[in-house]
């Protein structure tokens, strides 16, 4: 089915207010990222180049830790320990 009344002229004219507006707010909107994001790029502090950036934070050795073996679990508990296999 088509729209019972079609008369393009009007709608033009009807539509032209709310698509100017949602431009404007859209341009808006682009101005204020563009600023927040030039603002921030512009309060950052670059790295300088004499301080080292690869350097370890601590220099002592992490101590490692292993864990005790387990036992066979397909072996009965208490088998082998008393040496009459």
């Amino acid at each position: 089915m088509s729209a019972p009344h079609t008369d393009l002229e009007r709608q033009k004219r009807r539509h032209r207010g709310p698509l100017i507006g949602i431009i404007v707010v859209l341009l808006f909107v682009s101005a204020i990222f563009a600023y927040f994001v030039l603002y921030e790029f512009g309060q950052s502090d670059p790295a300088t180049s004499d301080a080292p950036t690869d350097t370890p934070v601590s220099t002592t050795t992490p101590e490692v830790i292993t864990p005790a073996p387990q036992a066979d679990p397909s072996e009965p508990s208490g088998a082998g320990t008393d040496g009459n296999n």
